[in-house]
């Protein structure tokens, strides 16, 4: 997403809006980072800042975001999704079903397709998922 679409969906999904100097800092910050990126922060953000203090979230509940979100933006960066199908650099890992992410199981060993069932909610993203697949003996040689 661009910037300008991070800035309307945060402002439509806590329900209030930036007054106009945060908006120009906060554009300001999130020009530094890619679509994909943007995504990734977006679902951080939404994931670690409940809706309930009623107050739209700033740079700093970004950062927060980000630190308690180890590797999404890294993971980010290295996602792809051509024709429908999401890519790890070059290695195909799943495909998109309209916003649900579908992983390639047979990418991964048998102790992986463990780990992934017994926390299949965890890994519904590509960037958990790329987790999974990075931990030890998961993916098949």
């Amino acid at each position: 997403m661009t910037p300008a679409t991070f800035t309307n969906q945060i402002e439509a999904y806590y329900d209030k809006p930036y007054t106009k100097a945060v908006h120009e800092i906060i554009s300001a910050y999130l020009r530094r980072y890619t679509d994909r990126e943007l995504d990734a922060l977006f679902e951080a953000v939404i994931l670690t800042y409940p809706g309930v203090y009623g107050k739209v979230p700033d740079v700093a509940i970004f950062e927060r975001a980000k630190r308690d979100n180890p590797g999404v933006l890294e993971s980010a960066q290295a996602i792809s999704i051509r024709d429908g199908r999401v890519f790890h650099y070059d290695l195909m890992i799943g495909h998109m079903d309209g916003h649900r992410f579908i992983p390639d199981l047979s990418i991964i060993d048998k102790k992986g397709k463990h780990r992934y069932i017994d926390n299949y909610r965890t890994y519904s993203n590509p960037a958990q998922f790329i987790k999974l697949m990075e931990s030890k003996a998961v993916v098949k040689k």
